[in-house]
């Protein structure tokens, strides 16, 4: 059974993902734009669309497989992973409010990356600690 910790860090973690599908489904046209703009130095502008959606479903899936390797499979180094992806995208959104050429992150990324900070923290969690060492090996159930 998992404990509660990893039940919100499921509920956090995957709403994170929800709401930066919705945040990039309203934000799409800005996104587009902005590809478009950065491709045109190496004439592939034409490409921009290929290329957001392309690195949107990479981005989905590499998230929804590292869910799926801590919470179902016990995989506890992928924690790790986890926290660092969390810290590097917080540290990346601060960045991005500061340049005037990147898209605007504003509610949507800050919602984002706070859950995903809570989220990677609950990972560390005594509870959570004590129900990877007691699953290693064996899938996590519900």
């Amino acid at each position: 059974m998992k404990p509660a910790a990893i039940k919100a860090f499921d509920a956090l973690y995957l709403g994170a993902v929800a709401v930066s599908a919705i945040d990039t489904s309203l934000r799409y046209d800005e996104l587009k734009a902005l590809m478009e703009e950065r491709l045109v130095s190496s004439n592939a502008g034409q490409f921009a669309d290929s290329a957001l959606i392309g690195g949107l479903i990479f981005s989905f899936v590499i998230t929804l497989v590292l869910w799926f390797l801590v919470s179902i499979l016990r995989v506890e180094f992928v924690k790790w992973i986890i926290a660092a992806v969390a810290a590097y995208g917080a540290v990346a959104l601060i960045g991005a409010l500061t340049d005037e050429g990147a898209a605007s992150p504003v509610i949507g990324g800050l919602i984002v990356m706070v859950m995903n900070l809570i989220a990677a923290g609950l990972l560390f969690t005594p509870a959570a600690r004590a129900w990877f060492r007691a699953g290693r090996g064996t899938p996590g159930g519900s």
